[in-house]
């Protein structure tokens, strides 16, 4: 009796059938479109980074030769307005007009 009622009742997937393939197509091509476009957001990134290395080290040699030149110039500038830098040395000992390494004359007898 259960077999003759469920032959009697309509199949859903004969009915679905025409529609369930197309959906389900629709909704992998759906998800792999998204898919693409995150790829494709995240791809960006390794050449921003790229880029940006380039900016970043030539940034520093820009920022490294000015600070290397910085202290020639303000010495530069010193020098011209008539002032001179007492710049002391840790290696270099200033002359002294002592008269320490003079020797004495012999007299003669």
């Amino acid at each position: 009796m259960t077999r003759a009622i469920l032959r009697d009742m309509p199949r859903h997937a004969e009915v679905s059938a025409p529609w369930f393939a197309p959906r389900v197509m629709a909704a992998i091509a759906a998800k792999e479109s998204e898919l693409r476009q995150s790829l494709e957001a995240w791809a960006a990134i390794p050449r921003l980074a790229a880029r940006l290395t380039w900016v970043s080290a030539l940034a520093l040699l820009l920022a490294s030769t000015w600070l290397y030149e910085s202290p020639k110039f303000a010495q530069n500038v010193a020098q011209n307005s008539g002032t001179q830098s007492t710049v002391e040395s840790l290696f270099d000992s200033p002359q002294s007009a002592a008269t320490d390494d003079v020797l004495p004359a012999e007299k003669n007898q």
